[in-house]
């Protein structure tokens, strides 16, 4: 929708929207994301190469989050995942990001766990030296 909109600063996001699925990658000047539709189960790379991107919304996150945040340099704050089914990089290169998110996995999905370690250990700042 809004892909490699570099003149974007902030969008609020309407409560029909059901996929945000490349809705705003590389949207380098976004820095605000007021609210995220409650229907919305796919985030993948929604705000890809969002280098300047501060603040979304601390809850609300869940379904397919693959490359999420890509990139996402600015961005340092709480995010709840929750029944999430695939996390693929969802953090990697979020390089300012100093608090761990909460993620809360799908019971149904086995093979999650792998991707989670991962997603710490490798991608979380925090977590490299461990």
């Amino acid at each position: 929708a809004f892909a490699y909109c570099i003149s974007l600063t902030s969008c609020t996001i309407p409560d029909s929207v059901t996929s945000m699925a490349n809705c705003f990658m590389n949207c380098r000047n976004l820095t605000t994301v007021p609210n995220i539709p409650s229907s919305c189960t796919n985030f993948n790379t929604t705000f890809s190469g969002c280098t300047n991107l501060i603040s979304v919304p601390t809850d609300g996150w869940n379904g397919y989050m693959g490359y999420t945040f890509l990139n996402c340099t600015s961005l340092n704050q709480e995010i709840n995942i929750t029944n999430a089914n695939t996390l693929i990089q969802t953090f990697k290169g979020c390089t300012s990001l100093s608090i761990t998110p909460s993620i809360e996995t799908d019971p149904t999905v086995t093979n999650i766990n792998m991707d989670i370690r991962i997603l710490f250990i490798y991608y979380i700042p925090k977590y490299r030296n461990k």
